[in-house]
């Protein structure tokens, strides 16, 4: 330590030291620090001076070659119109982000989207975010954005993401038209496109072979099941795909099945996401022309409300959408039937099946209709993947899907019944229904779970009505249903308000050996 030298000395050493550094080296220091501060969030407003502004107010060495070196100012436009001025001028021939902010009435802002409208060609990002309802020239102002975009092409361009958000209700909800883009040229390097709010009407300037990454919220970009189906077909590198149009009457498409083209005939081998909300046959429709692996991860959640389902499609158009589905779902885990794989463990809720990586749903529209239920949950559950399981678990209450669907899980060894679900098991074994009275004849081990044995019976819980008494009810149920199986089972009470009782009502319909409470 003695021989350390002051930090003054320091100081003025390290200094000499970067002083004597040629510019070159000290601009990629610059670029260096501009990736560890962090590149700014396109998905917020830019306000003020650029994260890397303070490099240039060192000294005037540092300036000029902060001033010098374009990437560090190559996001715009900035809230601020000098800013902007600044970054469009010293970020003038390298690829740039562009992101676009229609959310408040401000002069300044339309000037400062202005100035940076020339740079579109050499975007490798784009984002235009609109409030469109915010306030009275929002739309217009969105359009002057969008014909920006319409009147440049953009061969840079890798991700683009416009949002165009107003105000409606589902009843009335029609998204924005958006007439052309990039001079109806397809940017080829386009990797990742989120539209949220958007009709395309050219698709063509969107449909990149690049495109690995597509997120539509509430968008349209075909008219019907063929457009939908060469649009897919443009796009053979895609890895994820993401559809949400939660209507409970529209879907953006027609979904009439495709005369030209077979089920499964568009090959998408690198799809490894697949995430779809939107009405029951708009989902069908999508999954069912689509080939892809069977360990991607499949999200398919019908929007449909219950009125809108019965009042959309006939018996025979449901019969006939889950026929062509149930084929496609079938074929779509072919490889893993083949080889006898399924999943270790298959969870029923709400209306949604699901496995790992897996959650299919069903329309709750459907819950009385039996005949059309039962034909929704069979879709699924009859595939050897998920019929046998060996574990099945039951959250509360299973809405569109009833234990009779569930005769076809005839390898279960481990049951969980979660919540309410217990009375649905119970209801079950009551009915006296030939397809419950052997259901589960595998199971060893039952798990119940957060049921209250004190509080819920005599009241209804989640809209099921728990009988009195319940503990004895169920008691002697399950002691019935394991004497028609042949087969005796250990039931596992966990973390349930108990009567004093209640364990001991158990032993002695079980056995004090097959009961434990943890």
């Amino acid at each position: 330590m003695a021989n350390t030298p002051p930090f003054s000395t320091l100081s003025y050493s390290t200094h000499v030291w970067i002083d004597r550094l040629p510019n070159e080296l000290l601009s990629e220091i610059f670029l260096c620090v501009h990736d560890l501060v962090g590149t700014e969030r396109t998905d917020e407003p830019l306000y003020g001076a650029p994260p890397c502004t303070f490099l240039s107010q060192v000294c005037h060495r540092w300036r000029s070659v902060a001033i010098a070196c374009q990437h560090l100012w190559a996001l715009f436009p900035r809230v601020g119109r000098e800013w902007t001025k600044a970054c469009v001028t010293r970020a003038h021939s390298v690829p740039v982000d562009l992101r676009f902010d229609v959310w408040q009435p401000t002069p300044s802002l339309r000037k400062t989207r202005r100035l940076a409208l020339p740079a579109i060609p050499r975007a490798e990002t784009i984002t235009l975010y609109a409030e469109l309802d915010r306030y009275e020239e929002a739309r217009r102002d969105a359009t002057e954005v969008l014909r920006g975009l319409a009147a440049h092409v953009a061969p840079r361009l890798e991700e683009l993401k416009i949002t165009l958000d107003q105000n409606f209700t589902w009843e009335e909800y029609q998204p924005t038209p958006v007439p052309s883009l990039f001079k109806d040229e397809t940017p080829p390097r386009l990797s990742m496109l989120d539209l949220d709010g958007c009709l395309i009407e050219s698709p063509r300037s969107i449909m990149s072979p690049s495109l690995t990454d597509i997120t539509l919220s509430n968008s349209c970009i075909w008219s019907d099941v063929n457009d939908m189906i060469q649009f897919f077909q443009h796009i053979p590198l895609l890895e994820s795909f993401t559809f949400n149009y939660p209507s409970n009457d529209e879907h953006g498409f027609r979904t009439e099945p495709s005369q030209t083209h077979p089920l499964r005939c568009v090959s998408l081998p690198r799809l490894n996401y697949f995430n779809v909300e939107a009405s029951f046959d708009a989902g069908l429709r999508i999954f069912s022309y689509i080939a892809f692996s069977p360990d991607a991860t499949v999200i398919f959640r019908p929007s449909d409300c219950e009125s809108s389902t019965r009042s959309r499609y006939t018996d025979a158009e449901l019969e006939n959408l889950m026929t062509s589905a149930g084929s496609a779902v079938r074929a779509h885990f072919q490889e893993d039937i083949e080889q006898e794989i399924c999943y270790e463990s298959v969870d029923i809720s709400h209306a949604t099946i699901s496995g790992l990586g897996c959650h299919l749903g069903i329309p709750g529209g459907l819950r009385d209709v039996p005949h059309l239920r039962a034909a929704a949950a069979a879709m699924y559950l009859t595939i050897p993947v998920f019929a046998n399981t060996t574990r099945l678990t039951l959250n509360e209450d299973m809405e569109c899907i009833v234990m009779s669907d569930l005769a076809c899980c005839k390898n279960i060894k481990r049951l969980h019944l979660h919540g309410v679900a217990p009375v649905l098991l119970d209801a079950a074994l009551h009915d006296g229904d030939v397809a419950v009275n052997e259901l589960f004849p595998q199971c060893a081990i039952l798990f119940i779970q957060g049921f209250d044995f004190v509080g819920w019976p005599g009241t209804s819980v989640y809209d099921c009505q728990v009988p009195d008494a319940f503990d004895k009810r169920l008691a002697k149920a399950l002691r019935a249903w394991r004497e028609r199986v042949r087969k005796p089972i250990d039931l596992v009470l966990r973390e349930c308000a108990l009567e004093p009782a209640t364990a001991a009502i158990f032993e002695s319909a079980l056995g004090a050996n097959h009961v434990r409470v943890a």
